[in-house]
């Protein structure tokens, strides 16, 4: 009994020995070779691995995950796939946009875009190494997915610690597109989606962290735009640049933005350009609406039927003194 039991201790050490030499030996390799090629910012994202590794690679992981207790490593895999990726992020994502922050603005999110492309990258073959972890032991459990670890880890300690410098350098790029300087609204796009995906699905993140400010800086900006040009404007001219100035920020969320800002920025553009100095504008001396119906200036008056027209009762105040221009001719 006393050999059958040496050689039963003997098999179970073995057997522990064997489970613990793949788990330190083939997952970490594939994912030391995967954090070396992102590292070396290689902009051929080909295949990586060839069949016969991924291959390999995933029958460790299989192997590790099908014994039955206590040599059933899915646990520990499944942690260790989430503490990967945390390392990898903290110690080479975070540090090197820490850095690229310091070099300007354009240069923070261009980094931060490339480290989002390479961490889909890296998602996507951790998911294939332990894709028997997704299969089984994550629906078993109701664990995250491991693509759900990736991003949340991702939105943790990457975009909750850019995002703050992040949304001020977007909302000075856009600030300077609304002045005429020429942007990337390629890198914009890219960026925004980015809020858009750490949402997880919902628009919350979009919302919270980029289009309340967004929204908050465009109304201070068409606030001093208004004030601006109410002082050195006539009425059409005033009108022709609000009426642009629609149009372009239309555009712009149609280029870069998401759809369910459209409404809500149009609105801010209304309030500021036309709702808070309709009155001035409409009895503005020598360029109001009286005026442009004296001088028959159809074009004018019908661009701020139009312009009026997007407010709630915006009409009223044009009508009355539509009514007062026609009485006023009767009495002629």
């Amino acid at each position: 009994m006393n050999t059958q039991y040496r050689e039963c201790v003997n098999l179970t050490r073995f057997r522990l020995s064997f489970v613990r030499s793949h788990f330190f030996s083939l997952p970490p390799q594939a994912i030391a070779r995967l954090c070396s090629f992102l590292d070396s910012d290689n902009d051929d994202k080909g295949k990586l691995f060839q069949d016969k590794e991924y291959v390999e690679y995933y029958t460790t992981c299989y192997d590790m995950c099908t014994q039955r207790t206590p040599y059933n490593w899915s646990d520990q895999l499944y942690s260790r796939h989430g503490v990967v990726i945390q390392d990898y992020l903290r110690e080479s994502v975070l540090t090197r946009l820490e850095e690229q922050g310091k070099e300007g603005d354009i240069f923070l999110l261009k980094e931060l875009q490339h480290k989002w492309e390479n961490h889909k990258l890296m998602n996507k073959w951790m998911v294939k190494f332990f894709m028997y972890l997704d299969r089984y032991h994550v629906k078993h459990h109701t664990l995250d997915t491991l693509s759900e670890v990736g991003l949340k880890k991702f939105k943790a300690i990457i975009f909750d610690e850019i995002k703050t410098n992040a949304t001020a350098i977007v909302l000075s790029m856009i600030n300077q597109e609304r002045n005429e300087v020429l942007v990337d609204r390629g890198l914009l796009k890219q960026v925004v989606g980015l809020y858009e995906t750490m949402g997880l699905g919902e628009l919350q993140t979009y919302t919270s962290d980029f289009e309340e400010q967004f929204l908050r800086s465009s109304r201070e900006e068409y606030s001093r735009r208004s004030l601006a040009w109410i002082e050195t404007d006539s009425t059409p001219d005033y009108l022709l640049k609000a009426e642009k100035a629609l149009t372009a920020e239309s555009a712009r969320v149609k280029s870069y933005l998401n759809n369910s800002t459209e409404a809500k920025l149009l609105r801010v553009v209304e309030d500021e350009l036309l709702l808070k100095c309709q009155k001035n504008l409409l009895e503005k001396s020598g360029s109001g609406c009286i005026a442009l119906l004296s001088n028959q200036k159809y074009e004018d008056l019908a661009r701020m039927f139009d312009l009026f027209n997007r407010l709630e009762n915006g009409l009223q105040p044009m009508a009355d003194l539509f009514k007062k221009f026609v009485e006023g001719q009767g009495f002629r």
